[in-house]
């Protein structure tokens, strides 16, 4: 199954409570040609890869943009549809391994354009800032622990006063609504990051549909509608999905793309929705008893979030440093001329 929504944008992996979660794999696996670029950071990955998705929209293909869910700014990878080819960031944490390598996967070095001397001389500086970074990175995961523990607080509480059935009914009903579709499948295209510019939920769920129904955030309960929806609806359709990357067990998102309709979290307000009321299948009576300490809890977990982004801005000073010293070391006007070549033998 292929999504081919013109300028489509997504994330391609993301920062979770168990690390650093990739879906390359998943998402890149399975087309014919596979470039792995390799090269340190500020060496130009993103803009070869840009210049390469704006060529071949200019020659009116289908492209997808996978944003960095670290750096939004950059680019992780490039799916060009009409010529079955990829490109994407091959540096750590982005693991992908060659499964044919030379012959489906191909590697382009752009290290091959540095100074190795230069770096070299510096390399004390880089060893520290990298240590530095994988320090904070160790406590952005750590605080994302916590705030999903906090969240399984509050999922505890709520389903103290969940009405289940009334949930399964009205997933059951949406189920005949959407009816079956002629094939069958699930691709993984993740609308959400935490980042180090905040969290950021690209709106291509919204974009890419004719219908959408918006699903009010109301603690776990939103989640647990997508999950049984994906679930009912998996064996007879073909869906989009994207997992929340406060808990990856459950749905952020789901597209159908036979019936055009999107489901998601929270509200884009360059559309028409239809609302969906999660507070519906929750027993307000029975959860008044618990609303001071979910309110008390969701206070915590918000200052977990606002220190979590506080070790990220620091995180995203200390790769700017890192990017100063590749930078200083590039050769960049002998770079630049092999990705202009690179891209014109590949998009004709």
């Amino acid at each position: 199954m292929e999504t081919k929504a013109h300028g489509a944008a997504f994330f391609a992996a993301m920062n979770t409570a168990e690390g650093f979660k990739s879906y390359f794999r998943e998402i890149f696996g399975g087309f014919e040609n596979i470039y792995i670029i390799k090269g340190g950071p500020g060496t130009g990955k993103s803009r070869f890869m840009r210049e390469a998705a704006e060529r071949a929209e200019e020659k009116g293909m289908s492209v997808e943009r996978f944003y960095c869910s670290s750096d939004p700014s950059s680019l992780d990878g490039i799916i060009i549809y009409d010529i079955s080819t990829v490109l994407l960031d091959g540096t750590p944490p982005h693991a992908y391994e060659p499964k044919y390598p030379g012959v489906k996967e191909r590697l382009i070095d752009l290290g091959a354009f540095w100074n190795s001397d230069k770096l070299r001389e510096r390399k004390s500086e880089i060893e520290e800032l990298q240590r530095r970074k994988s320090k904070l990175y160790q406590s952005v995961y750590g605080y994302l622990k916590i705030v999903k523990q906090y969240g399984e607080i509050i999922k505890a509480d709520l389903c103290e006063a969940f009405e289940e059935e009334k949930l399964d009914d009205a997933v059951y009903r949406m189920k005949n609504t959407l009816g079956q579709g002629r094939g069958v499948g699930t691709e993984i295209r993740i609308r959400s990051g935490i980042t180090s510019d905040g969290e950021i939920t690209l709106g291509t769920y919204a974009a890419m549909a004719r219908k959408r129904y918006s699903l009010e955030n109301f603690g776990a309960i939103s989640g647990i509608y997508l999950k049984k929806l994906y679930e009912k609806t998996r064996d007879t359709n073909k869906i989009v999905i994207s997992y929340n990357p406060y808990d990856s067990e459950y749905p952020d998102a789901l597209y159908y793309p036979e019936q055009n309709v999107s489901f998601y979290i929270g509200a884009e307000s360059d559309f028409d929705e239809k609302p969906i009321n999660m507070k519906r299948f929750v027993c307000d009576e029975t959860l008044k008893p618990y609303k001071p300490r979910l309110r008390a809890v969701e206070r915590l977990r918000r200052d977990a979030i606002k220190n979590m982004y506080l070790d990220y801005s620091c995180i995203k000073r200390l790769h700017s440093e890192l990017e100063s010293i590749y930078i200083s070391a590039m050769d960049f006007e002998a770079k630049e001329r092999f990705c202009g070549e690179f891209i014109k033998s590949l998009i004709k």
